[in-house]
């Protein structure tokens, strides 16, 4: 999957039920480092669908998300605020 078709699939987004949604899709204004502003989709938390305490992001998420700042060359003050996000790792599972 790729695009936003693979992205709604990780961030449990239906696009056919939104409400049904774990997080909402929208589309937003950024501003790039270069200080132009373009149009991205974002995705924030479904607080209808939500029943137990927000849960941190892992480590490994924050940094695919500093990377794609970093590689859409989004603004470095976004991007250190992206690296300040704190972190919840899982503990590993055994099998």
């Amino acid at each position: 999957m790729a695009g936003l078709r693979g992205l709604d699939y990780k961030e449990g987004y239906r696009p056919t039920n939104p409400d049904k949604s774990s997080y909402i899709r929208r589309r937003r204004r950024v501003r790039l480092a270069s200080g132009d502003s373009v149009a991205a989709w974002i995705y924030k938390a479904n607080r209808s669908r939500t029943t137990r305490r927000l849960q941190k992001p892992t480590r490994a998420y924050v940094e695919l998300m500093v990377s794609g700042a970093l590689r859409h060359k989004l603004s470095f003050r976004w991007i250190d605020q992206l690296r300040q996000i704190s972190t919840e790792d899982l503990p590993v599972q055994s099998c």
